[in-house]
């Protein structure tokens, strides 16, 4: 059952490289948030997806090690949030004519 979790995975490098172009293209803090999030999500989808193999069927290991990746996968979605919304912000807000 390693697949579903692996084309999760995929979807995590799509919005990595996308937030990797993002910031190619227009580098600011909101896209070094989107990168850093869409990161952290990255590594903890592959952890979660394969760690377990790692522990033989420990699950009570698993689960102590895992914690730490369960906070940085929360704190990559916020981070990627913030920064999509800043830059959606950015790229959609009309300047005033002065």
């Amino acid at each position: 059952m390693l697949l579903p979790q692996l084309i999760g995975s995929l979807a995590n490098v799509v919005i990595l490289g996308t937030a990797v172009y993002a910031i190619s293209r227009q580098p600011s803090i909101a896209t070094g948030l989107m990168v850093f999030g869409g990161f952290a999500r990255l590594v903890c989808g592959l952890f979660f997806a394969v760690g377990v193999f790692f522990f033989d069927n420990d699950y009570e290991r698993y689960a102590m090690v895992g914690v730490p990746f369960q906070i940085l996968a929360y704190l990559g979605a916020v981070a990627f949030m913030v920064g999509f919304f800043m830059f959606a912000y950015r790229l959609f807000s009309v300047r005033a004519a002065a």
